[in-house]
């Protein structure tokens, strides 16, 4: 077959499955009258399901799917027939299929797109809980020195964050989030946090943000080793090599090991050692992308993450003589299709994960294994119609299984999920997104969520500065997770989804002082959120009627440097301020673990291959119940490092050697995530890594 006529069969094809994912919009929410105006048999059949509500799930899928493919035919050929006489002058116009559709500068990037020596050495050790500290409106409860760590973001659950690897959710199925201390940072190139209403374009459930893993083998040295030891038994070590240019793949391994016998104050104040809380963890990723042929630019990516961590989890301060035990087992695979051209862009995946889980308390002789599995089919599309117009598409089918000693059974969860965004660019300043989104989960229609994002840029040319005003409403929706159906004998099967309504407005400038070197930039965030049926364990389950979630960010950069001198002195300053109010409209009380201020400040010095960083997180206090009698101190803690490149070499040939030395708490505080969880006082850490050879960022 020519290659046009491949090229003319993939957008066929391509318009097939959106034809198939736009006939799941919503019965329950889309207009019965549309229907009706549409076509007479769909009216009646309608009627008969008004009246039949016990069999609505059954009878009305069928009906809505003729009427709306109908629909939706015109809707597609007509998107088809402006795509194709579409002129374009330049590819590079064309969005990648991976890049939502949504304003870049909303991302809120945990890895900074620059070679930052500091920043690149605690990428190469930290797992994404350590980064999580450094951005506004986040808090991590950790529990313990290598217990699990969990994210909240502005005032939102766990849950509430969305963990997306190459745009497939991880969180699982069972707890509904996933471990952040069991996510290196040094797997990825890109990790990016939407906050809210942005992140819909990602995964439905996001009402605290998204968060975005990726990685690139072209993005990669060809071999980097990396080794960290540090203070009460810190070992890590890694080891990434990348190969190819055309044929590009990179395999990393590397494995973290922590006695954990730290000292801290116990209730009484009596400085006591914590007993061994041994960690040991494996874990490696490869990345693999081969071209097919000549035919279109068309690529296969092979994928695969696996870990297997083993650790005793630090006794609470009340119970220090008690065993825990968990060990974590993860694989994952994922293959991946793409296809694009100068008009459109295609990409299916196909992802299989798998979780076992084995936890053991032998105070109370418990001992459960938990298996979790997840089998993923994902379909997304791009269509670039003119520089004003551009359609998106995405269909995603996920099964979930379950195989847990507290449930009763295995538990099993189908769902199918439909996304169109149009994105319009009227102006040249003027970006707008609308999205709708569809799912159909356990048999059931799930509430239709849209979303509408506004972005209006500000760029006077007679000014060395830029800005922008955004702007966002969403709806959004939760379904309960598997725990919170079935675990026994806690689990209610009856219990309430999540419904939400949020808004957003921001504000930012940036910019340079002309000849000063000088830049700057000014970021004002305001949200609001009604979060309907909350689920909360307290301790027992249940749905919050109501509750209410308001506040602001005010962030601050500003910096001076000179590039291609090493003797110059660049510094920069990064300060940012969170507010944030959630509570339960009833009784007023903020949510436990929310804390209403937030205060992040680094200051980073650069000179002659040296770099002398410090770093501080402020926390108001935090209620641990739920009546806000009892609250966690507000705390501060400290961090400074010092930190010396060396380079030398050219080309393949290229080696960058780095030596960071690190004390983290540096005032020697006594600080909680968690109420009874001590964290480490002064601890310190040395760093060295090397990178042989330069990324090839080609094609």
């Amino acid at each position: 077959m020519a290659a046009a006529n491949i090229s003319t069969f993939v957008p066929l094809a391509g318009t097939a499955l959106v034809v198939f994912a736009f006939s799941s919009v919503s019965v329950l929410e889309a207009s019965l009258v549309l229907l009706q105006a549409v076509n007479k048999r769909a009216k009646e059949a309608s009627n008969i399901v008004m009246r039949k509500k016990d069999s609505i799930e059954n009878n009305s899928f069928w009906i809505c799917l003729w009427s709306t493919v109908k629909l939706t035919l015109i809707t597609a050929v007509a998107f088809n027939i402006f795509g194709l006489k579409a002129q374009i002058a330049d590819s590079s116009l064309l969005l990648n299929q991976y890049t939502v559709i949504a304003p870049k500068i909303q991302l809120q990037q945990l890895l900074p797109q620059t070679s930052d020596s500091s920043f690149s050495a605690l990428k190469q050790h930290a797992t994404i809980d350590e980064l999580f500290s450094r951005l506004a409106g986040t808090y991590t409860k950790i529990y313990g020195s290598n217990g699990s760590a969990t994210p909240s973001v502005r005032g939102m659950a766990a849950h509430h964050t969305q963990i997306l690897w190459e745009g497939v959710a991880i969180n699982s199925s069972s707890l509904g989030t996933s471990d952040l201390s069991l996510i290196p940072a040094s797997l990825f190139q890109e990790i990016n946090l939407k906050y809210g209403a942005w992140s819909m374009s990602d995964a439905q459930g996001g009402l605290g943000a998204s968060l975005l893993l990726s990685s690139d083998p072209k993005a990669a040295a060809p071999l980097e080793i990396s080794y960290q030891t540090g203070a009460y038994g810190l070992y890590k070590a890694g080891l990434s090599a990348r190969w190819g240019d055309r044929y590009s793949g990179r395999v990393q391994l590397g494995g973290h090991w922590h006695k954990n016998d730290f000292k801290y104050n116990s209730t009484s104040g009596e400085l006591v050692r914590q007993k061994p809380n041994d960690l040991r963890r494996l874990y490696g990723m490869f990345d693999q992308v081969i071209p097919l042929g000549k035919l279109g630019k068309q690529e296969l990516i092979i994928r695969a993450w696996g870990d297997a961590t083993e650790r005793a989890l630090a006794p609470s301060m009340i119970n220090v003589d008690q065993n825990e035990f968990l060990a974590d087992d993860n694989l994952r695979g994922m293959l991946e299709w793409r296809y694009g051209n100068r008009r459109h862009t295609h990409a299916i995946k196909l992802a299989s994960l798998w979780n076992h889980q084995l936890y053991q308390n032998e105070q109370v002789g418990i001992a459960d294994t938990n298996r979790v599995y997840r089998q993923v089919l994902d379909y997304r599309s791009n269509w670039y119609i003119n520089s004003i117009w551009q359609w998106s598409n995405g269909l995603n089918y996920t099964h979930d299984n379950a195989v847990i000693d507290a449930y009763e059974g295995n538990v099993r969860q189908h769902s199918l999920a439909w996304t169109s965004q149009v994105h319009i660019r009227p102006l040249s300043n003027l970006e707008i997104n609308l999205l709708s989104r569809q799912l159909y989960i356990d048999d059931r229609w799930a509430p239709y969520t849209p979303s509408l994002q506004i972005l209006w840029g500000i760029s006077p040319s007679e000014l060395s500065w830029r800005g922008h005003v955004h702007a966002a409403i969403a709806r959004d929706f939760r379904y309960p997770t598997f725990n919170e159906r079935y675990w026994q004998p806690y689990g209610d099967p009856d219990i309430l989804p999540e419904r939400a309504l949020q808004f957003e407005l921001g504000w930012k400038i940036s910019g340079v002082l002309r000849n000063k070197n000088l830049y700057f930039r000014l970021d004002l965030d305001a949200y609001w959120k009604r979060v309907n049926d909350w689920i909360v364990w307290l301790p027992s389950l249940q749905n919050l009627e109501r509750v209410l979630s308001g506040g602001g960010e005010l962030g601050l950069q500003i910096g001076k440097q000179k590039k291609g001198s090493k003797n110059f002195l660049s510094w920069r300053l990064n300060n940012s301020y969170a507010f944030n109010r959630t509570r339960e409209k009833g009784s007023g009380h903020q949510l436990i673990y929310v804390p209403l201020h937030q205060l992040n400040s680094m200051i980073q010095l650069s000179w002659r291959g040296f770099d002398l960083e410090w770093t501080s997180t402020v926390y108001g206090k935090r209620f641990y119940t739920s009546d806000n009698s009892l609250y966690l101190s507000p705390n501060h803690v400290a961090q400074v490092g010092l930190g010396k490149s060396i380079l030398f070499g050219k080309g393949t040939n290229k080696y960058n050697s780095y030596l960071h030395f690190q004390i983290d708490n540096l005032f020697n505080q006594q600080y909680y995530w968690i109420v009874l969880r001590p964290m480490p006082k002064r601890v310190w850490r040395i760093s060295w890594s090397l990178k042989i050879g330069a990324s090839n960022q080609s094609d």
